[in-house]
C-alpha cells in the first residue's frame, strides 16, 4: 500500500493498490464446482496465499518525463 500512496504523491499513477491475504483451501474452493474444486474443498485445511489487485483503467501506461515529478497528472499521453 505504501507504494501505491508514494506513486500517487510523486503523480506517476502506474502503481494499483495491492494487498495480500491468505485464505484456507474451503474458502478459495467456496464457489468452485468442478470436481477439482470440490476435492480441494473437502480436502485437510490448508492455506492458499493470494494477492487482490483492482482493474485500474486509469493507470498511466507510459513513462512520464522528469519533470512531470510530483505534479498531478492529467491522464493524457504526450507521445500522442
Amino acid at each position: 500500500m505504501a507504494a501505491y500512496h508514494l506513486d500517487r504523491v510523486l503523480g506517476l499513477n502506474r502503481k494499483p493498490p495491492v494487498t495480500g491475504r491468505v485464505l484456507t483451501n474451503h474458502e478459495f474452493y467456496q464457489f468452485n464446482d468442478t470436481d477439482v474444486g470440490r476435492r480441494r474443498r473437502n480436502a485437510n485445511t490448508y492455506n492458499v496465499s493470494v494477492a487482490v489487485l483492482p482493474w485500474m483503467g486509469e493507470l498511466e501506461r507510459y513513462l512520464p518525463a522528469l519533470s512531470s515529478y510530483g505534479k498531478a497528472s492529467t491522464g493524457s499521453d504526450p507521445t500522442r
